[in-house]
């Protein structure tokens, strides 16, 4: 019962919806794709899980000062601007890769894009997460 109340509350359910789901699988996608990226730079399993040590890390960092944040900020529009951000830092990245590939075959680089990436991407699921409890 309530959560019909809430679900009739909402303005547009779907578009919400859609943009978390189509969010979720960009964030696959680049993951696996940064995987294949580092094993190709060094052929080494070992550099590939540092980027799942890398993860962990920055949820760790992150869980410092999310949650005053996300309290204090409007939790729509601080979704819609970690999802952009995250898309256009993914697109500069890549584009940088292309023109400047041999200033940025360095690992630790990779590694360094991967830790901001995480940070705002922890942040951006934690506000997720926060509005999925209060509609159910």
């Amino acid at each position: 019962m309530v959560l019909i109340k809430n679900l009739s509350s909402w303005k547009y359910p779907s578009i919400l919806l859609i943009g978390i789901g189509v969010s979720n699988v960009g964030e696959w996608i680049y993951f696996i794709a940064l995987n294949l990226i580092v094993l190709d730079m060094t052929n080494s399993p070992l550099a590939v899980s540092g980027l799942y040590i890398i993860k962990p890390l920055a949820s760790l960092v992150t869980n410092f000062w999310s949650g005053s944040m996300i309290d204090r900020i409007n939790k729509r529009k601080l979704m819609v601007f970690l999802d952009v951000f995250r898309a256009v830092f993914i697109a500069f990245f890549t584009l940088y890769d292309i023109h400047f590939s041999n200033l940025y075959s360095c690992i630790y680089y990779k590694y360094g894009e991967f830790y901001v990436w995480s940070n705002f991407n922890d942040l951006y699921n934690k506000i997720n997460s926060s509005r999925k409890k209060k509609t159910i």
